[in-house]
């Protein structure tokens, strides 16, 4: 019968060690273990989320005025299916004609808004369709709510009286009036808040992973002989708990 040799043993037992084993029971131990330490990062990170939004992101309003616009063919007759169908056949012209800077600059000095230019008013107001029918929805944005209602009214009433000198529409008209915003519409602090939550979980999880999974030091007699396949013969106790208890010993007999 063959004997295996000590530095054979060894290399075994080395390969063995090396081989990354992960065992997910103990793997769950550990995060329950550092649970504390996960929903303090979690805290933090979702104040520190909180911090930002409130004190680094300016908050904006949006306010939202309604536009009807029919194209009539004649002032005598009623309207047509055709004339319904010609005016949603033309709602891109009448999105594309409100953001246009003939009606953005008239707006503008309408209102007397010396310090926007049409490029900046263009890229924060939308045009939207309602359910594809002949209403629009014109939403301006902007920091100050009471200019951002001003301009969502004064663009729709600019663009009334284009519609009818450009395009020949008969049947122009605002049926809802911006009003002036209460609560902005960004940032939402409750998504930056989860966020931040969450990416603070995420970060802390992952740093206890990775500090597991790179920890290869043997800690109970069981991970040697798992890992080494090494029988435990005894357990030698910790130096530091004998000498606090000779520290004690000591100290009683010396008060006597």
């Amino acid at each position: 019968m063959e004997t295996i040799r000590d530095n054979e043993l060894y290399q075994v037992s080395a390969e063995e060690s090396n081989t990354l084993q992960i065992d997910v029971l103990d793997l769950l131990l550990t995060l329950w273990r550092n649970v504390f330490t996960i929903l303090l990062g979690t805290a933090v990170f979702a104040l520190a989320a909180y911090i930002y939004v409130s004190v680094m992101v300016t908050p904006v309003y949006s306010s939202t005025a309604t536009m009807y616009v029919i194209n009539a063919q004649n002032y005598d007759t009623s309207l047509s299916y055709s004339d319904i169908q010609s005016s949603t056949l033309l709602v891109n012209d009448y999105r594309q004609l409100i953001r246009s800077d003939s009606v953005v600059d008239q707006a503008i000095t309408e209102l007397g808004l010396t310090d926007l230019t049409a490029s900046k008013i263009t890229e924060n107001l939308s045009v939207t369709v309602v359910n594809e029918t002949r209403f629009l929805n014109v939403k301006y944005t902007d920091p100050d709510p009471y200019r951002a209602a001003d301009v969502a009214n004064k663009i729709c009433e600019v663009s009334c009286t284009q519609f009818q000198e450009i395009m020949n529409v008969d049947k122009a008209s605002i049926v809802d009036q911006a009003k002036v915003p209460t609560v902005p519409s960004s940032p939402h602090v409750k998504k930056y808040v989860l966020f931040g939550g969450l990416m603070g979980m995420a970060v802390v999880v992952l740093y206890i992973l990775i500090r597991y999974i790179m920890d290869d030091t043997l800690k109970t007699s069981e991970d040697v002989e798992q890992h080494l396949g090494l029988s435990i013969l005894g357990n030698i106790p910790e130096m530091e708990s004998l000498a606090k208890k000779n520290k004690k010993k000591k100290s009683k007999k010396n008060k006597k």
